[in-house]
């Protein structure tokens, strides 16, 4: 939680900086605070220099996120750019569908600390690869982005994950819930309304009151809580209900991302030819009624 509430408080004021700094500046410092990041974590004494390093860890994510689809989009036309944030999307997979088994595998023969650590080699890799990537920047970006504005997003967010994460201990309709939920709210509102009138602001209102892109950012949202979701679910069931261990539980995942890998550059060449709508509402609905299907099947 503290790696998505950073994430999400942190990818807009990244953006906007990486437009007036420059991308690929901002990508390589964004990958290097990913890396040392990465090395606090596998060293924490405790949880809590954990938690504290994971956080620092997505501020580099929320860099590398935005600066890299970002430099990828300078370098293709709009007719390949959907081809090209296929391939991109195709390499999330990629790494997706090799990161249970292989932390599976890191945990089973190892230590939790070397999920980290491997992210060094990988790094070290990207920085090599990006250093001669041409440098691009916005010259209409002036301004400085609202820093107050995503401090508040990212306590509203932690607020709304505390309350939802105690439930069980804390009961839906406890006080300490409604408060912890509604402090949130009214941040993420205050924001909201600060941001009609920050230069630089986290939620352009220009871009979010535009139809075609609320919609598909809502539509984005609601995709990521149900895939996130049954991937939470999916292990949990493995583990707990099964018996799993962590790499069988990694191996048993490891069909659906690499379906997703293979599936991800056609995607996005066919979005070229027939349109964006069609293959998102196909992906949705494929997507639904397997979700569907595990929901009917019982627990042998």
């Amino acid at each position: 939680d503290a790696y998505f509430v950073a994430l999400a408080a942190a990818i807009v004021p990244a953006g906007l900086w990486a437009d007036r700094v420059g991308r690929r500046k901002f990508f390589l410092g964004g990958t290097s605070v990913f890396l040392v990041a990465s090395v606090l974590c596998a060293a924490a004494p405790g949880w809590e220099v954990l938690v504290g390093a994971r956080a620092l860890q997505a501020l580099g994510g929320a860099v590398m996120v935005s600066t890299s689809l970002a430099l990828i989009m300078l370098q293709f036309g709009d007719d390949k750019r959907a081809s090209a944030v296929g391939l991109w999307g195709a390499a999330a997979a990629v790494a997706a569908a090799a990161g249970p088994p292989l932390g599976g595998l890191l945990v089973d023969s190892g230590s939790w600390r070397w999920i980290f650590l491997v992210n060094i080699p990988i790094g070290l890799f990207v920085l090599y690869g990006a250093r001669n990537l041409p440098e691009s920047r916005d010259p209409e970006a002036k301004g400085r982005p609202d820093l107050l504005g995503a401090v508040e997003i990212a306590l509203g967010l932690g607020a709304i994950a505390l309350a939802l994460t105690r439930v069980p201990e804390w009961g839906w309709g406890s006080p300490r819930f409604f408060t912890f939920v509604l402090a949130g709210l009214s941040l993420i509102t205050h924001v909201w309304i600060r941001s009609e009138k920050h230069p630089q602001p986290v939620f352009d209102h220009s871009m979010v009151c535009e139809r075609n892109f609320a919609a598909g950012t809502a539509g984005t949202a609601l995709f990521a809580v149900a895939f996130f979701g049954v991937l939470l679910v999916n292990v949990l069931f493995l583990t707990s209900v099964w018996g799993y261990s962590e790499l069988r539980a990694g191996l048993s995942i490891f069909p659906s991302p690499i379906v997703a890998a293979i599936c991800a550059g056609p995607a996005g060449i066919l979005a070229d030819r027939i349109g964006h709508r069609w293959v998102i509402v196909a992906g949705t609905v494929i997507y639904a009624a397997g979700a569907f299907l595990n929901s009917q099947m019982g627990a042998d």
